[in-house]
C-alpha cells in the first residue's frame, strides 16, 4: 500500500502512483479524465447523470498546496467511473464501510488487460494498492457498480469488462 502526500490531491495523487508509478503525475490524471469528460460530454450529462459542472471544476484544480477544499477531492461515485474510462481499467474503491468495482462504459477490454486500479480511503484520505497484472483473476473484487450491466445492455454499450469482472466479483 502507498501512502500518497496528504494535501487534497490524495485521490489524484494515488491513482497516478499505479496508472504512472509516480504521485507526482497527478495532474495528468486529471487532464486525461477531464479530455473524456469533454469528449462524452452527452453521455456523462445524460447518460450516467453525473454532477458535470462539480466535475469539471474538480478537475481543473490543480493548485499544490494551501486552498484544496472538499469539493475538489476525489469523490467515490463519479470520478471513478471516470477514472475507469479515461484509462480504460476497472477502478477498484475499498472504503472503511463500503467496496465497489467500477467498470468502463464505452470500451471493450483490451486483449491483455491489466489490473485494475486500486484505492483505498480511510478518514478521508486515498491510498494506492499496488497490485501485479495476476491479480485479475486471482482475487475475488468487490461488487460491480449496481446497475452496471443493465444500463450498459438497454443503452446497447459493450459488455466486456462485466463479462471479464462479473465472474470474479462478489455479488
Amino acid at each position: 500500500m502507498y501512502d500518497p502526500k496528504a494535501d487534497g490531491h490524495c485521490g489524484w495523487r494515488a491513482a497516478s502512483v499505479v496508472l504512472n508509478g509516480t504521485e507526482q503525475e497527478w495532474p495528468l490524471v486529471k487532464v486525461c479524465m477531464d479530455a473524456i469528460l469533454k469528449k462524452h460530454s452527452e453521455f456523462y450529462r445524460y447518460g450516467l447523470r453525473v454532477e458535470y459542472d462539480d466535475l469539471l471544476r474538480m478537475l481543473s484544480h490543480q493548485t499544490e498546496g494551501v486552498g484544496v477544499f472538499s469539493n475538489n477531492y476525489f469523490e467515490t461515485l463519479d470520478c471513478p467511473r471516470l477514472l475507469a474510462e479515461a484509462y480504460n481499467r476497472p477502478v477498484v474503491i475499498y472504503s472503511d464501510d463500503s467496496q465497489m468495482t467500477y467498470l468502463p462504459h464505452l470500451q471493450e477490454p483490451p486483449p491483455s488487460p491489466q489490473s485494475p486500479i486500486v484505492l483505498y480511503l480511510s478518514a478521508f484520505h486515498f491510498r494506492a494498492i499496488v497490485l501485479d497484472e495476476e491479480a485479475i483473476t486471482k482475487i475475488q473484487w468487490p461488487p460491480i457498480y449496481p446497475g452496471y450491466y443493465q444500463f450498459n445492455k438497454d443503452l446497447n454499450l459493450p459488455l466486456g469488462w462485466y463479462d471479464l469482472y462479473a465472474p470474479v466479483c462478489r455479488t
